[in-house]
């Protein structure tokens, strides 16, 4: 939910209390809403409020219970000096006055993705008014943009000590918890998330991630990615992509293959499914397809070194060494400081027979990074081979 959604519910949950708490009273809902909107004192907690103004009622007008539409304007207007006149009343609502003041400007730092301001903003709010329930979701929230994520749980835990019922709170603790690799406690607030709304896609699909990455329960997180994919509005491709990484974790490349086909028709100019996909037919060892989906992330992507390295060892297992030297030239252009790309060429040069210049970059890759392994492996069989 956007800052400025959930400020507007806010706000029309505090209005329906405040009418609630009226009928309780036998005072006129309309007369306490005439107080908020005719005086602006919205920022007001519900509990403050209507003690002040049932103080105001019973020492004025001891002896109503009903209030023509006139008499309402009057009263509100008179209610509104009141609570000017009363130093202590007026001193304490002009703090939550400032206090709102504070959020809205913490709001506007959101939406600009200034979260270092915003928190500065919620934090002024909080120390003014100490029960705004509000101020503590959303600095959690900017603290977990920023991942700052022990701030954040302790700022969501006490968002949630004030309304148990706010599947934000909770979807937003369990991101800092996952963040923090603490997948059971993420589980459990993804769950309860989903206990309180159950078409939250993005609480099924981040608890799906818990599963598949944190806990490596594929079915359990393919579950998840599935539920995301019915209950989401609109089909999203990283659903799938991901409901295919765990189908391929699970070594179902057939539905693993269909689900980054679905991601690639959702999103066709999107290098990584094509590599995604590409992992797929190369586990299934259909190289020629992996070969033709590494082409397409390349053309997409052509400065990603990775793809290069990838396609290179498709060409390897089909024997075609020239093809995957090529490959590591691009690759090595690209990142010329990787020890990998050294020792993964160094590779299909020996395995071409050409001993010298596997030699050569067998000697790079040590000079990088003289205890890496594959390396050290390479450099003892070429040794043993007289070079």
């Amino acid at each position: 939910m956007n800052p400025s959604s959930k400020k507007r519910l806010a706000l029309a949950a505090l209005i329906f209390a405040f009418a609630v708490a009226a009928l309780n009273a036998q005072i006129p809902g309309n007369m306490l809403g005439q107080a908020i909107n005719q005086s602006g004192f919205d920022y007001v907690p519900e509990n403050e409020f209507n003690k002040v103004f049932q103080e105001f009622l019973g020492k004025n007008y001891p002896q109503k219970s009903t209030f023509s539409q006139r008499e309402v304007e009057g009263v509100t207007t008179a209610f509104a000096l009141y609570v000017v006149n009363n130093a202590t009343v007026s001193a304490q609502w002009k703090k939550y006055a400032d206090a709102k003041k504070f959020y809205e400007s913490g709001f506007a730092n959101l939406n600009k993705r200034d979260y270092n301001s915003a928190i500065v903003a919620f934090t002024e709010t909080i120390r003014l008014n100490p029960n705004y329930a509000e101020a503590y979701y959303w600095r959690g929230y900017a603290y977990r943009q920023k991942d700052d994520n022990d701030h954040a749980i302790a700022d969501l835990t006490q968002a949630i000590r004030f309304d148990p019922n706010d599947e934000d709170a909770y979807y937003w603790r369990a991101r800092a918890y996952s963040s923090k690799k603490d997948y059971d406690r993420a589980i459990a607030d993804y769950t309860q998330a989903i206990r309180l709304n159950s078409n939250y896609a993005d609480a099924y699909y981040f608890r799906a991630v818990a599963y598949d990455l944190g806990k490596k329960d594929y079915d359990r997180a393919i579950a998840d990615y599935s539920q995301a994919i019915r209950v989401r509005p609109r089909p999203n491709a990283s659903d799938y992509n991901a409901r295919g990484s765990a189908y391929k974790d699970k070594q179902d490349y057939d539905r693993a293959i269909a689900d980054y086909t679905e991601a690639i028709r959702l999103s066709p100019n999107y290098a990584p499914y094509y590599s995604y996909r590409a992992s797929a037919y190369y586990s299934k060892k259909d190289y020629d397809r992996a070969i033709a989906d590494y082409t397409e992330a390349i053309r997409l992507s052509p400065n990603t070194d990775y793809y290069y390295g990838l396609r290179a060892k498709a060409y390897i297992e089909k024997g075609d060494y020239d093809r995957a030297i090529a490959d590591y030239n691009e690759e090595i252009r690209i990142s010329p400081n990787s020890k990998y790309n050294y020792s993964d060429r160094a590779d299909a040069y020996n395995k071409k027979g050409n001993y010298a210049l596997a030699r050569a970059d067998v000697n790079k890759a040590l000079q990088i990074d003289p205890n890496y392994q594959e390396a050290k492996d390479l450099d003892a069989e070429l040794k043993q081979k007289g070079y």
